[in-house]
């Protein structure tokens, strides 16, 4: 699993550090972001669902979230849902995303830098 991290409305954040998807608070997501293989990382912006699929974050609005579901076939989905708050709240958790970012509070770990 990739590390990742998820922002809340409430200022509160909780990664793979803390637990599994599954464990995750569900209400009020910002943002999350979620190291890639090679280094890379991707910000998931503001959406109204999100969800974990293989081994990743997704989102996507109501259509998407319903073809995810069709697809899972008796699978429990995990499923959080982000929620619309104040222009500076927003904006504080888009800040701490990318101070997360550069200050590489998470990163993957891989055989090459013998951290795995």
């Amino acid at each position: 699993m990739h590390p990742w991290k998820i922002w809340y409305d409430d200022g509160t954040t909780f990664s793979n550090e803390e637990g599994n998807p599954e464990d995750a608070p569900i209400d009020g997501v910002q943002a999350i972001l979620q190291w890639l293989p090679l280094g890379n990382y991707n910000i998931i912006p503001s959406s109204d669902y999100y969800w974990w699929l293989d081994d990743r974050w997704v989102y996507g609005n109501s259509n998407g979230l319903e073809r995810f579901l069709r697809k899972r076939d008796k699978i429990a989905p995990i499923i959080i849902y982000g929620r619309w708050t104040s222009s500076n709240m927003w904006q504080q958790a888009q800040k701490e995303v990318h101070m997360c970012i550069e200050e590489r509070q998470i990163e993957e770990k891989s055989d090459l830098d013998g951290s795995s």
